[in-house]
């Protein structure tokens, strides 16, 4: 990786995450060579409980930066595009794996799931936005 300013960095080569989907089936997400990431969009003010650069959360955030932007990583063996639960849902699985403690798990979670619709493209995903992300485009337009 590359630090680029700003808090991102660009992956100077591919990454990739398996996962397991069932009994001896495996799925996994790949991170192209190039993709800029943040890690993970955590306020300043919580960096001493969860710091994006913490082994526990810099790779996973990797794979959900990819999932949560506009490249619309679809699973390779249905085809559907991972919507933002199961983008969440990945997260906390890769962090788990990294054997992250239970409250760092729970925590990172929940910030996903109350602050993560900010960040997420909802463009050409069978998704409805939330009410507050379609004020917000629209104050910005």
């Amino acid at each position: 990786m590359r630090p680029l300013g700003n808090g991102n960095f660009k992956l100077l080569e591919s990454f990739e995450f398996y996962y397991a989907t069932g009994k001896n089936l495996t799925e996994s997400v790949i991170a192209p060579k190039g993709f800029i990431t943040n890690f993970a969009s955590i306020p300043a003010l919580l960096h001493w409980a969860l710091d994006p650069t913490d082994k526990h959360i810099m790779k996973p955030s990797v794979i959900h930066d990819i999932l949560y932007s506009n490249a619309l990583v679809t699973n390779h063996k249905t085809g559907k595009i991972y919507n933002r639960l199961e983008s969440d849902l990945l997260m906390f699985d890769m962090m788990r794996i990294q054997d992250a403690p239970t409250w760092k798990l729970v925590g990172t979670f929940l910030l996903l799931h109350w602050f993560g619709w900010k960040a997420y493209n909802y463009e050409g995903k069978d998704e409805k936005k939330p009410w507050m992300r379609v004020a917000m485009d629209k104050i910005r337009t």
